[in-house]
């Protein structure tokens, strides 16, 4: 299995970059985050009283309910090529900016997943919270370079995708889909179109 991971700081655009993939076919695997944030808040919908654990007021709890549901979602995977949105790398990001203790055989569970490659995306020119986003824009620049620095330190094969700005938000989204394919997710097949010349000497991609 080929297991790729996108990843980034707050608001990069993982989330439409997933979803774009997924329409392309890919299997794409949820950010556990996300997935968590919506549980606790719709508990404190029905019970008021309820106290949601959040990585803004509840960091260790969160990160203890975390990484058991990474493990679920990967071991659901399908297909041999899927996509997954953040890793169990990047808990260790969290917990190393809030002095969290790694639990004990966190390493050894990160090794058996197996991760192939790491689309790290740079981060937007403009900055928006979202209802699962806590973070200000300087809180989420030293998330994200956190982030990266732990995946290069672990030694992942790590490439640094571009956000690239075309007229409309689709089409930007579109062209960074673009990119990943041909550079990482597809790139043994574009190097083979890259060998098909046109008359007039122009590369032939699919």
């Amino acid at each position: 299995m080929e297991k790729y991971v996108i990843d980034g700081g707050p608001h990069t655009g993982k989330t439409k970059s997933l979803e774009s993939l997924a329409k392309r076919g890919y299997e794409t695997v949820e950010e556990s985050a996300r997935i968590i944030i919506n549980w606790e808040k719709a508990k404190q919908k029905v019970d008021p009283s309820y106290i949601p654990i959040l990585p803004e007021t509840h960091l260790e709890e969160f990160q203890y309910l975390l990484y058991p549901l990474q493990l679920k979602l990967e071991s659901n995977i399908k297909s041999n090529k899927p996509v997954l949105d953040r890793s169990l790398v990047t808990g260790i990001a969290y917990m190393e900016l809030g002095g969290i203790k790694v639990p004990e055989g966190y390493y050894d569970l990160i090794k058996s997943a197996n991760y192939t490659k790491i689309l790290f995306l740079e981060q937007l020119p403009f900055y928006q919270k979202d209802e699962a986003r806590w973070e200000d824009e300087s809180q989420a620049k030293i998330i994200h370079n956190k982030i990266y620095e732990v995946y290069t330190r672990e030694g992942y094969d790590t490439t640094i995708i571009p956000f690239l700005e075309m007229e409309t938000e689709e089409e930007s989204i579109e062209a960074r889909t673009d990119f990943m394919e041909k550079n990482v997710l597809k790139k043994d097949y574009y190097k083979l179109k890259d060998k098909l010349y046109l008359k007039k000497g122009e590369i032939e991609y699919a």
